[in-house]
């Protein structure tokens, strides 16, 4: 309908799943938002994560826990690194003692485990 395309932020998607049926369609937000309202317009909140790409340029996910709340938004670091996180869509310093998972391969044939970048996987060496 005219609603959703005159809707801000433009432009609102109108759905109509049920054509033969009066006052059933919704308006859908566009991407980067989410939010949807049947039969009006719809209240569009910023999704941060689609926003924010720096998360994902850092082999980390982007988590966003409330639509529409801004600044909750945070970087997770990948397993095995744990669930270190840095709130505001900061990337997040991801640790991983990769001698915690592979050093009974080193101890097996008498020798020490050694990782000297804990922020970097394959770094470790016998």
């Amino acid at each position: 309908t005219q609603v959703c395309a005159a809707a801000a932020p433009p432009p609102q998607v109108c759905m109509d799943g049920n054509k033969t049926q009066d006052g059933d369609w919704t308006c859908v937000c566009p991407e980067g938002t989410v939010g949807s309202a049947r039969g009006a317009a719809a209240t569009c909140e910023l999704d941060e994560c689609l926003a924010n790409t720096k998360c994902e340029a850092a082999g980390q996910a982007c988590v966003e826990p409330n639509a529409g709340v801004h600044g909750d938004a945070f970087c997770q670091c990948p397993p095995p690194m744990g669930a270190q996180t840095a709130v505001g869509g900061a990337v997040a310093r991801c640790e991983w003692d990769e001698c915690a998972d592979h050093g009974a391969k080193c101890t097996s044939v008498l020798q020490v485990c050694e990782d000297a970048d804990n922020a970097t996987m394959g770094t470790w060496v016998c």
